[in-house]
């Protein structure tokens, strides 16, 4: 997963013309967005409930396609002869999935 794309999806869709907005309502420094975006470094979980709870979705923070990750599962079922393979990643896509969730829970819990 990869959130620096993300992060600047949202504050694009969210109107945020630049990083100094952003900064502004995060209540950190433009630098710091700017490190999140070009990927040198990644916001904490703090900022990252502050993203939800400004209307960040997860599947945009983390560039996550629920629907595609099931479809791809799928289809490598039918083209891998591993059922052992199938399974190894259809358990880190479990992982992954459950991972995002409690992200999402804690933000609920602190709003």
């Amino acid at each position: 997963m990869d959130i620096k794309d993300g992060i600047k999806a949202f504050r694009e869709r969210m109107r945020y013309k630049t990083q100094t907005d952003l900064a502004n309502v995060l209540g950190v420094k433009q630098a710091t967005v700017s490190v999140w975006e070009v990927g040198d470094g990644y916001p904490t979980y703090e900022i990252i409930h502050k993203l939800f709870e400004l209307g960040a979705k997860i599947e945009e923070l983390f560039n996550v396609d629920y629907n595609k990750m099931h479809k791809l599962t799928v289809q490598e079922a039918s083209t891998t002869s591993s059922n052992e393979e199938i399974l190894r990643k259809m358990r880190q896509m479990e992982s992954d999935i459950a991972e995002l969730k409690c992200i999402k829970k804690g933000v609920s819990k602190a709003g």
